[in-house]
């Protein structure tokens, strides 16, 4: 497992990639009220980060076979988290990213995410997951 301090995540086996930031804006996603799909895995939480609040964490919607959440993050972070399940080997290999300011994207092997604030105007090329969060391939 490799663990950034500075993009505010974790990465199990996978490749993460940070091309910008994201915090201090309004993200529509977080306004809900949480509900059992919120609810990351155990198995994922036991290499969880402390500096990402997975109370906060709302689940938006699945591609490639991954669950992707958006959770608040210290201090003023907000992140992305992609989960693509318990792989046939036994390991896990999942991945985030956070970040303070503007949009800002983060993925793995099998997929590429931009979490986009409020307001603001989403990646050329991109398809909708939910509001804030959108894929790039």
């Amino acid at each position: 497992m490799l663990r950034s301090t500075v993009l505010g995540g974790l990465l199990a086996g996978s490749l993460l990639m940070l091309t910008g930031c994201v915090g201090g804006e309004g993200f529509a996603v977080l306004d809900r009220e949480a509900t059992a799909d919120d609810v990351i895995r155990e198995a994922v939480l036991v290499d969880f980060g402390d500096d990402m609040d997975p109370d906060s964490a709302r689940f938006v919607g699945e591609h490639n076979g991954n669950r992707l959440y958006v959770l608040r993050g210290e201090p003023d972070l907000h992140c992305i988290l992609i989960d693509p399940g318990e792989q046939e080997d036994g390991t896990e290999k999942w991945g985030a990213g956070c970040g303070a300011t503007g949009p800002m994207t983060t993925g793995t092997r099998s997929g590429q995410y931009s979490l986009v604030p409020d307001n603001h105007p989403i990646p050329s090329g991109a398809t909708q997951i939910s509001e804030n969060v959108y894929t790039l391939r």
